[in-house]
């Protein structure tokens, strides 16, 4: 799709992207493009633990912007639904052009709610991410070696429920990006929670 051209997040149609979690918490997943139009598309993250996650994303002119937290729009677990609304959205999830200097940022004010045995839970929620490329460097994981670019980015979650306190999640994180693939690694921390991600394989039509 011409609007969602990305050299470093390819949209393509039936691509898929294995990946290993390594951390904290164990786990894999597949990453896939399900649906792309001209000027959006659908993701899904489909875990090896069972839950699921899909995303609506816009394009514009290369600009990859998440429709919902993490690209989030609805989650399924363990048999709990969690769907999002968003209430305000502004910024660049993933820029068109990513040169060693670039810098962007995005923030999400959305609503959660979570279906727990028939009972509605509804949180308040802000989501902000600010991200810089640092350089360019070789990394090597499962899939390859690859020529890759590393992007840090700093990114603060606050949910607020009514009668409690707000929580706040600060979590950084260092990705790298290869040219025509993607994400081929992330190493995340903060909130008591570390993790490693790597990809293991990839399809990309």
């Amino acid at each position: 799709p011409a609007d969602c051209f990305n050299a470093y997040s390819p949209v393509s149609l039936g691509a898929t992207w294995n990946y290993e979690i390594s951390g904290t918490a164990t786990d894999t997943y597949t990453h896939s493009i399900l649906s792309a139009s001209e000027s959006e598309f659908t993701d899904q993250d489909a875990f090896g633990s069972g839950t699921t996650r899909s995303g609506q994303w816009r394009c514009e002119a290369g600009n990859l912007i998440a429709l919902t937290p993490g690209g989030s729009a609805s989650v399924d677990a363990a048999g709990q639904t969690f769907n999002f609304t968003i209430t305000s959205n502004s910024g660049i999830t993933f820029p068109a052009i990513l040169e060693v200097g670039s810098a962007w940022s995005q923030e999400i004010a959305y609503e959660g709610t979570q279906d727990a045995g028939g009972t509605q839970i509804t949180s308040q929620n802000q989501a902000s991410t600010s991200c810089t490329v640092i350089e360019r460097e070789s990394v090597t994981v499962p899939a390859g070696t690859f020529d890759a670019i590393r992007v840090e980015c700093n990114s603060r979650i606050s949910i607020s429920i009514s009668g409690a306190s707000p929580i706040v999640i600060e979590a950084p994180s260092v990705a790298w990006y290869a040219l025509g693939v993607g994400m081929v690694k992330t190493v995340s921390s903060g909130s008591g929670f570390d993790s490693t991600i790597v990809l293991t394989s990839y399809q990309i039509p």
